[in-house]
C-alpha cells in the first residue's frame, strides 16, 4: 500500500468516526458535559426543578364550581400547562363532566408563547352531549387556565393531531383563554 493510500485511508476512517460521534451527539445517544463550562446545557433537557403548587381546577355543573389541588409546576410553560390539564381532566372525569376517560397527548406553543396546542386522544364530549354542556366544558377548561396564572392568549384544540371537529362548535380556529361567557 502506498502512501497515498494510506493517508486517504486515515482520513476516511476519521471522518467516519468524526461523523458517528456527532450523530449521536445530536440524537441525544451521547452526552458531553465538561466541568468548566458552568450553566452550557444544550443538549440536557430542561433542569429546572419543578415545584409543589397549588391550583384551583373550575367546572361548571348548574353554576361555577371551584376544587383546590395540587400539581408539579415547572418555569416552562408547556410542562405547566400540561399538568394543569391532565388533573382537570382527571377532576372532570371523576365528576362525570367526561363521557369517557381522556388523556393529554401533547402540549405545543407558537415560538412567542401566545397560542398552546391541545392534543387529545379522543374528543373531549360524546356526541350526545347537547351543545352548552360541550361548550360549558371547554369554558371550564379555560377558566382553569387563566386562574392559575398561565399567560396564553389562545387555545387550539385538537384530536391525534388534528383539528378537533363538531358539528356545533367551531373547533377549526383557536379559542381565546378568555373564554367567551364573561
Amino acid at each position: 500500500m502506498n502512501s497515498m493510500t494510506r493517508f486517504y485511508l486515515t482520513i476516511s476512517g476519521g471522518a467516519l468516526i468524526i461523523g458517528i460521534v456527532l450523530f449521536a451527539l445530536m440524537h441525544h445517544w451521547l452526552i458531553i458535559r465538561v466541568p468548566l463550562l458552568h450553566g452550557y446545557q444544550s443538549y440536557l433537557p430542561d433542569q429546572s426543578s419543578p415545584t409543589k403548587k397549588k391550583i384551583a381546577l373550575h367546572y361548571y355543573r348548574d353554576g361555577w364550581h371551584q376544587e383546590m389541588t395540587d400539581i408539579i409546576g415547572h418555569e416552562s410553560i408547556d410542562q405547566t400547562l400540561s399538568h394543569l390539564i391532565t388533573a382537570w381532566l382527571a377532576h372532570a372525569h371523576e365528576e362525570k363532566l367526561l363521557s369517557k376517560k381522556c388523556t393529554l397527548l401533547t402540549v405545543l406553543l407558537n415560538e412567542k408563547q401566545t397560542v398552546a396546542y391541545l392534543s387529545f386522544d379522543q374528543p373531549l364530549h360524546s356526541a350526545l352531549s347537547t351543545t352548552f354542556e360541550q361548550w360549558m366544558l371547554i369554558e371550564s377548561m379555560l377558566k382553569t387556565i387563566t386562574e392559575n396564572g398561565i399567560r396564553l392568549q389562545s387555545i387550539q384544540f385538537l384530536v391525534n393531531h388534528k383539528p378537533m371537529h363538531d358539528a356545533h362548535l367551531d373547533y377549526s380556529h383557536a379559542w381565546p383563554v378568555s373564554g367567551f361567557c364573561q
